[in-house]
Formats: structure tokens, sequence, C-alpha cells
């Protein structure tokens, strides 16, 4: 351990209730139709108050599966189809972005 010169207090918090989960971080990496992975990292979540909770009750889920897990999953499966169906209507819009002068 290392002393601190300036020793840091924090105020205490009430106690809050998070009754949901946020997606903070989804990242889906196929670097070919037989290999990949997904990894999908969570925040409890207050829906009422619009607050997340802190990082240190970060719920990840990771596979190497990702294909075994489309298969399997008919949730991934839609989710999957639905990002594919989504990549040329973000380019349109990316692309829109562009050409549109900035105020």
């Amino acid at each position: 351990m290392i002393p601190n010169e300036q020793p840091v207090t924090v105020p205490a918090v009430a106690e809050k209730t998070f009754d949901q989960q946020w997606v903070y971080n989804l990242i889906v990496h196929a670097p070919t139709p037989t290999s990949g992975r997904v990894s999908i990292e969570l925040l409890p979540y207050n829906a009422q108050s619009g607050e997340l909770g802190p990082s240190d009750l970060m719920v990840t889920m990771s596979t190497d599966k990702l294909w075994e897990a489309i298969a399997a999953v008919p949730e991934m499966s839609a989710a999957f189809q639905t990002i594919i169906a989504a990549v040329l209507p973000m380019k349109a819009w990316l692309a829109a972005q562009q050409e549109t002068p900035s105020e």
C-alpha cells in the first residue's frame, strides 16, 4: 500500500434500486462465416431516474461461439439479422450527415 498524502473522503449515498439492465457495450466480431464472438456488458439501470449503476456491478456475457449461438438461440438469430438489415440504412444516414452543412 502507498500512503495517501491527502486522504480522500467519499460522502455516503442513499440506497438505490436498479431494477433493469442497460446494454453498456455490445461487440460482435465475425471474421469469417464460421468463427466469431459476441460480448455483451450490462450495467444496472433505473428506468425511472435514468441512472446507471456503478461499473463494479457490470455483468459480462460472452462466447467465442457466435455462429453456434445464432443457430441455437432464435433471439440471437433475429438480432443478428436486424443488425445486417440496418447496415445499408445506417450507411445512407451517415452519408446524409456528411452532406448536411453544420450550423
